[in-house]
């Protein structure tokens, strides 16, 4: 499946070899990892890059996100959080990885944009410089409309990397849009989109299979598939088995086939 990756998250509890075998096996063209669960998982670098040559896969790294901001108010967390994403920066360069996706940081207190923005601003340019100086590109994903978030729009993303808009990418997240017409205006603003997260959402559930939600990928999917750009298939499921990966392989398969494929 040309352009269709899938994240590592699908296979949360899996051993590297099975996932890579699947992801190979089910016709994905890469993997995007997870850089926490690389570390919980306590992967092997030197394993995982093997295997992704033995395989033929095209990988990104996802950074660490989890109980990180770093536009937070308390300076430790702040560089903390730029530690952590400079260290999945250094992951991608250990496994041959090109691009790193980056969830921007958020308002410690709501309403405080102005210093997180500064806050924000400062510390971005400094992981953009690191993962230059690794030959490695740093894609912003927009994120979902809270009170809380920085970064959930064209303009809002324009805030944050001013003076340095075009040594960034960017990730677009259908389920962090609120339409699809919001998903196709990015394309009309943005010059520098990288990929596309992709998942389904239900209200403001999101990250819902793909038939389980308010879009109609059946009706959508060509248009998205002209985009041209890799499109990571996004879920989560640590039980065993592999049953939601097993799944959504199984209906992005009928949504393929419903639009003449890829």
């Amino acid at each position: 499946m040309k352009n269709l990756y899938v994240s590592s998250n699908f296979f949360f509890n899996t051993d590297l070899e099975t996932m890579m075998n699947k992801t190979k096996r089910y016709g994905f063209s890469g993997i995007e990892v997870w850089a926490q669960q690389f570390d919980l998982s306590r992967y092997s670098r030197k394993e995982c890059r093997t295997l992704s040559d033995q395989y033929g896969l095209k990988n990104f790294v996802h950074a660490k996100s989890w109980d990180l901001n770093f536009a937070s108010l308390n300076q430790n967390i702040r560089n903390t959080s730029i530690e952590e994403i400079k260290r999945s920066i250094d992951l991608a360069d250990a496994l041959a990885i090109s691009e790193v996706t980056v969830h921007p940081p958020q308002m410690t207190l709501v309403g405080d944009r102005d210093r997180s923005l500064r806050l924000g601003r400062n510390s971005l340019a400094e992981i953009v410089s690191y993962g230059e100086s690794k030959n490695i590109d740093v894609s912003i994903e927009l994120m979902e409309k809270l009170p809380h978030e920085l970064v959930t729009s064209y303009e809002e993303f324009t805030e944050l990397a001013d003076g340095f808009i075009d040594q960034l990418k960017v990730t677009i997240d259908i389920a962090h849009c609120d339409s699809l017409e919001e998903f196709e205006h990015y394309f009309e603003v943005f010059d520098n989109i990288s990929k596309i997260h992709l998942s389904n959402r239900k209200g403001k559930v999101l990250h819902t299979p793909l038939y389980e939600g308010d879009y109609d990928f059946s009706s959508c999917f060509d248009t998205i598939l002209k985009k041209n750009l890799p499109i990571v298939l996004e879920g989560f499921d640590a039980r065993p088995g592999l049953m939601q990966v097993k799944k959504e392989v199984s209906d992005i398969k009928k949504i393929m086939e419903e639009n003449n494929g890829f």
